[in-house]
């Protein structure tokens, strides 16, 4: 269930690395003890890796809170005998704040999630918004499988095990690119309420299995993972829409001779001057292309800013906007989809050309050059939506 969750966002992407360190974090959290000692560790190593380490202190800290919570009835006897037994993961939970500094970006790295999780960047790249849950039918049977689960009066649930559901359930309500870490996180837990519910409840199965756990060896484990993976890849290898939602999203809908069309154009007549891009595009020019032109943005988005995602969006939206910006940037040509508002709207003004042209894309390039007539409060790209 995890892996078919996981597939809509399996690219090559360092989140990967994400899900590693989430999965290595939350063992070692539940097997605690000296164990705790390498999540300091964890914690520089991630936060050099993806901009979500911050979950390593999120997980510290609802394992904190869970196990104060677990103290009842919370009196001044139990708060104190509690707080004793903390000392060390608040202790390890501070030293992990502290390393967390130690790269690039120093301490300013503790608010980036914030901020490229609100604003303009959830309103343009699709990973950042809500999931809709009437096409992702699957993940709003998850969550209530989850309610039933956690409802269930078998189950002895921890406060542990309540903050960790509310917190990636609201994470993944709030943006679709979290339900791979709410699934991830959450199968231990709910893979013992199947346990105490199910196998536990029913006596065929009970009696055979002793009311024990499946025993797996260091050979047969690995082993019964790799024949999964292996029927999964041919399940999917035979007919993809047998199983349609494990298949990888496309990031670029288009076909794939369109876009050679395109590189091979960029590659023997590419245009002079400065260039604005689709989105989608930016990563892929640099990839594809020796000689890459300077892109105006690509798939790193939070890393050019929120200024210039906020302009290249009114770029491609706003009329009133559209010109000015494009002055502002001085741009002597657009790469852009065919048919996009865009290009429509640059094609009526007769100061554009179409310099090449296929079923997928237009490449446009001005016909006049009115840079020195840009206006003094234009100054700065500071135009709001």
């Amino acid at each position: 269930i995890a892996l078919a969750f996981s597939f809509s966002h399996m690219t090559a992407r360092p989140h990967l690395f994400s899900w590693l360190c989430l999965l290595i974090t939350l063992n070692i959290l539940l097997v605690g003890g000296n164990y705790l000692c390498w999540l300091p560790l964890i914690s520089v190593v991630w936060a050099n890796l993806h901009g979500s380490f911050i979950l390593c202190l999120v997980l510290q800290f609802i394992f904190i809170c869970g196990t104060f919570l677990e103290s009842q009835p919370i009196n001044k006897i139990n708060v104190l005998s509690a707080l004793k037994r903390l000392r060390k993961p608040i202790a390890i939970f501070v030293i992990s704040i502290i390393v967390c500094g130690l790269n690039p970006f120093g301490y300013e790295l503790l608010v980036f999630p914030f901020a490229v999780s609100k604003g303009i960047f959830s309103e343009i790249i699709a990973e950042w918004q809500p999931p809709n849950t009437q096409g992702m039918w699957y993940f709003r049977y998850y969550i209530l499988a989850l309610l039933v689960f956690y409802s269930l009066s078998n189950n002895a649930v921890t406060w542990t095990e309540r903050l960790l559901a509310l917190f990636f359930v609201n994470a993944a309500l709030l943006h679709i690119r979290h339900i791979s870490l709410l699934v991830l996180v959450l199968s231990p837990f709910i893979a013992k309420m199947i346990h105490f519910n199910i196998i536990k409840t029913v006596p065929q199965i009970s009696n055979v299995t002793d009311n024990s756990q499946l025993r797996l060896s260091s050979a047969s484990g690995p082993l019964i993972t790799l024949l999964i993976a292996l029927g999964l890849i041919f399940t999917t290898a035979i007919n993809s829409n047998l199983i349609q939602f494990l298949t990888p999203d496309k990031i670029i809908e288009v076909k794939v001779d369109d876009l050679d069309e395109l590189i091979a154009f960029f590659d023997k007549h590419r245009p002079e001057g400065r260039m604005f891009n689709e989105y989608a595009l930016g990563g892929y020019m640099i990839f594809a292309l020796e000689d890459p032109p300077k892109v105006f943005i690509d798939g790193r988005a939070d890393m050019y800013g929120e200024q210039i995602l906020l302009d290249y969006q009114q770029i491609r939206t706003s009329e009133k906007f559209r010109n000015q910006l494009l002055e502002y940037y001085k741009i002597d040509w657009i790469v852009s989809e065919k048919g996009s508002e865009l290009i429509s709207s640059l094609n009526t003004t007769g100061l554009w050309r179409t310099k090449f042209e296929n079923n997928s894309y237009v490449v446009l390039v001005r016909t006049n050059h009115l840079f020195d007539k840009l206006q003094p409060e234009h100054s700065g790209p500071t135009m709001k939506l």
